[in-house]
């Protein structure tokens, strides 16, 4: 009832915020806003907006200076107030508008069955094999990115699989593998070609065979 007097379709932009290495810049929030903006002009409807807890404040204001005055738009901030509305807009949106920095927002609209576009935040580039971070994330950073430029392991990937392996080093979490997978099943965009639910039906299978052979 809260959304009946807006227009039709409806894109449900879910909004999170940095998480590492994925930065969430204004720069970022200024291109979100243009491509919300150019996703309504060329298919007309609503803006259903929802903040997550990490959504920078500028952010907000950004997208709030950008579509003050404008009347097919609903803005769902963070804490929620009343009831949350995030699985109502899961329910209800007609295609999504996600940011890459949340596996978990970009699975919950996945698996709706409906068009998903992923936008792509700031991510910087890799780690040097000298990071001031450390030795051990670095190598770690290295191994994930020949990985996805589809390398086979050399000494030093090896080195880094067996000190992971053997539990002397844990992986760092790190999105662009993510993101990889997700370029390489064709879902990264509105014109995905592969369904999320269909991928999470394999997925569960896996871990149903897994689990059996535990037991």
């Amino acid at each position: 009832p809260r959304l009946a007097g807006l227009p039709r379709p409806w894109l449900g932009i879910l909004i999170g915020g940095p998480s590492s290495p994925i930065r969430f810049t204004a720069e970022d929030g200024s291109r979100l806003l243009q491509r919300m903006l150019e996703i309504r002009r060329e298919l007309g409807g609503s803006l259903l907006i929802a903040y997550g807890p990490r959504t920078p404040d500028a952010v907000r204001e950004i997208l709030a200076r950008g579509l003050e005055g404008d009347a097919a738009h609903r803005i769902f901030g963070w804490p929620p107030q009343g009831p949350n509305a995030y699985p109502a807009l899961l329910g209800l949106a007609d295609r999504f508008l996600v940011t890459c920095d949340s596996a978990n927002m970009i699975a919950d609209a996945s698996v709706t069955g409906k068009p998903v576009e992923v936008f792509m935040l700031t991510i910087p580039g890799y780690l040097s094999r000298f990071s001031t971070r450390g030795l051990g994330l670095s190598i770690d950073a290295r191994r994930r990115q020949r990985q996805r430029r589809g390398l086979a392991p050399d000494w030093l990937d090896r080195l880094r699989d067996a000190v992971v392996t053997r539990g002397w080093m844990r992986p760092y979490r790190d999105m662009r593998d993510f993101l990889h997978i997700l370029e390489q099943k064709r879902m990264i965009n509105a014109g995905a070609t592969t369904s999320g639910r269909l991928i999470q039906e394999q997925e569960i299978a896996i871990v149903r065979q897994r689990i059996a052979a535990l037991v």
